[in-house]
């Protein structure tokens, strides 16, 4: 009995040693107990109201700094000519930019006529003259790029991953404004409430006129169907192919529609533990329609926006936690502002697209780029979960302070590592990290800070 007493606790002090081997690994100073929301928060006190929402949605469209737009108000129609140009110019603009660093997909450098190639596709023969505006929704999760082109721009020939043709996402239903076509007519030329670019045509449908595209997207919020989950998926069908299998990610939002009878069929299935919503498919013609089509009552699917509240907000950013860092929207997953914008969605709050313009945003904030990292310390003893710390060319969501330590999630690119100082560390993911962090330059996150907003308190009130 005392031998075999002795071999289970030997057995046991194996599994024990060994265990840790299998762990999921984090930032140092995070434990596995933080990447639970209700850690920094289960707070279900609102933090603004729809109104407030509202509010801050419409200042933020009039804003210049934001380049967010009313899409709805923008003109009907545009001079072909006049347009074409404004696309040459900044297919000229990006070649400048990126000329001198980039690579294609096969490693080759990329050269002035290869640029010069680029921008010729972006050229309309058919701009000419006052023009209608096509009125368009997204009929698949896709994206704005900076070329209508599917060959990558890279930095580095062994990193595909990283790919500067992508601007930003455009999520399923999302409305968009179509301008001219590029020269092989495989592209539009488009421009969605926070960017412009070149989205593939296949990947959009045009609707026969304005009322009928306002009635694809712009409806009540309690006939309005949010997407909160990291990633949905349709089901899959054989019956129904143009609704099945479809990517619906975070803020995506869908119209809900009754069912017709109890035992109505949607897609060929009863509608029983389902929401049944209009979907937007693009007819064989390149036209819009609507389809029934059915979203699961057991997805992370919320009727209408979700309160905003510390609680929610912890809950909805948590549920990306470990996905994939994606430049512009690439890789199916976001980049830092795009994180946050797609949080902030959820709850009906619109935001702009990148860390500059969300910066300029008329929301409570304040400069710290002239504060000692002390005094930053005690600012942000005072923030709520949500605020939105900035340095150059990142952002972050703060959770909050434990122990002494300050933190946040992001979605982040790169940092030095944390276990060795000497080098560059590639991160590539969403994860929850404290403030020690380094930029390359071997500077501390929190040293770099140099603006926080808070993106549901009118700028009306100070941050103190």
């Amino acid at each position: 009995m005392k031998k075999l007493t002795t071999m289970l606790a030997a057995m046991l002090l194996c599994a024990a040693v060994s265990a840790p081997a299998f762990a999921v690994s984090y930032f140092p100073g995070v434990t596995g107990e933080m990447t639970d929301p209700a850690y920094w928060s289960s707070s279900q006190d609102l933090l603004a109201t729809a109104e407030e929402i509202r509010e801050r949605n419409e200042a933020a469209l009039s804003s210049e700094g934001t380049h967010l737009m009313d899409l709805k108000a923008l003109p009907e129609t545009f001079e072909g000519a006049l347009e074409n140009e404004k696309a040459l110019q900044q297919a000229r603009e990006n070649k400048a930019e990126y000329l001198g660093w980039t690579f294609d997909g096969s490693g080759k450098a990329l050269e002035a006529a290869d640029f010069d190639a680029l921008i010729a596709a972006c050229d309309d023969p058919g701009a000419v003259g006052e023009q209608p505006v096509r009125y368009a929704i997204a009929t698949e999760r896709t994206h704005l790029m900076i070329y209508p082109t599917d060959e990558p721009i890279l930095d580095d020939p062994e990193d595909p991953d990283f790919d500067y043709r992508y601007n930003t996402a455009v999520r399923l239903n999302e409305p968009l404004l179509i301008y001219t076509t590029s020269a092989d007519g495989q592209w539009y030329n488009a421009r969605s409430t926070c960017y412009t670019g070149w989205v593939k045509a296949g990947d959009v449908a045009i609707c026969a006129d304005r009322e009928e595209w306002l009635g694809a997207w712009d409806y009540p919020a309690d006939r309005t169907l949010v997407v909160y989950g990291d990633r949905l998926y349709t089901e899959d069908s054989n019956y129904a192919p143009e609704t099945a299998n479809r990517l619906l990610t975070m803020g995506t939002t869908l119209e809900l529609t009754a069912s017709e009878a109890p035992d109505a069929l949607v897609g060929n299935r009863v509608t029983w533990h389902n929401h049944v919503v209009f979907f937007p498919v693009r007819s064989e013609d390149g036209t819009y329609r609507k389809q029934t089509a059915l979203i699961s009552e057991n997805r992370k699917v919320h009727v209408g926006f979700l309160p905003l509240t510390s609680g929610n907000l912890a809950s909805v950013a948590f549920e990306a936690l470990g996905d994939a860092y994606g430049w512009g929207g690439m890789l199916r997953s976001d980049d830092c502002s795009g994180y946050v914008r797609n949080i902030y969605k959820c709850f009906g709050l619109e935001l702009a697209r990148d860390s500059d313009w969300q910066a300029a945003m008329p929301v409570a904030g304040k400069d710290i780029s002239g504060m000692s990292d002390d005094d930053k310390r005690a600012l942000f003893d005072r923030l709520p979960l949500g605020a939105v710390l900035y340095f150059k060319g990142h952002e972050m969501l703060f959770l909050g302070s434990d122990n002494g330590q300050y933190y946040v999630v992001n979605s982040v690119s790169s940092m030095l590592d944390p276990w060795d100082e000497t080098k560059r560390q590639r991160v590539r993911g969403v994860v929850i990290t404290t403030l020690d962090a380094q930029r390359a330059n071997g500077n501390a996150w929190i040293t770099e800070l140099n603006y926080v907003n808070i993106p549901y308190l009118g700028n009306d009130l100070e941050i103190e």
